[in-house]
């Protein structure tokens, strides 16, 4: 292999517009795919009825720590069970207190979570240097 073989050459003047074109696409579809994900989200959360098998699990561990009862106690088991952990059921409890242990509540609780999970995605990808186009599109990928 030669030098001359080596030599990367620059793209012309329509390679340049294929690939603006081509990241204003994947922009757009991040962006449709944000506004969709936006939307179930807003939907889930104003539900007032449970949308998963185990969901009311957490709310009554939550009801029953508000109580002064310990969710993990035997009696209680498997009807006090949740995926969360202890944790969360203690993170969430001084909103309990104002608002209750709602479903509306719990929710915009795991919502918020999501929200800032993806505000990390962002903040760690601007961090390392990668473009906004990118950030934007793994951002918009997550939070889907």
């Amino acid at each position: 292999m030669s030098l001359e073989d080596s030599v990367l050459t620059l793209p012309s003047g329509f390679s340049r517009r294929i690939e603006k074109l081509l990241v204003a696409v994947l922009l757009l579809c991040a962006v449709l795919l944000t506004v969709r994900a936006a939307q179930y989200m807003v939907w889930y959360v104003v539900k007032d009825y449970p949308l998963e098998y185990r969901e009311f699990g957490v709310i009554f561990s939550t009801h029953l720590i508000l109580q002064g009862f310990n969710p993990y106690a035997i009696e209680l088991q498997p009807v006090a069970m949740n995926a969360y952990g202890l944790i969360y059921n203690f993170f969430v409890l001084p909103l309990a207190h104002v608002w209750g242990a709602t479903p509306f509540m719990h929710r915009l609780v795991s919502c918020f979570f999501i929200v800032m999970t993806c505000a990390c995605l962002l903040w760690g990808l601007r961090v390392s240097r990668v473009s906004w186009t990118m950030s934007v599109v793994a951002v918009s990928t997550l939070f889907a």
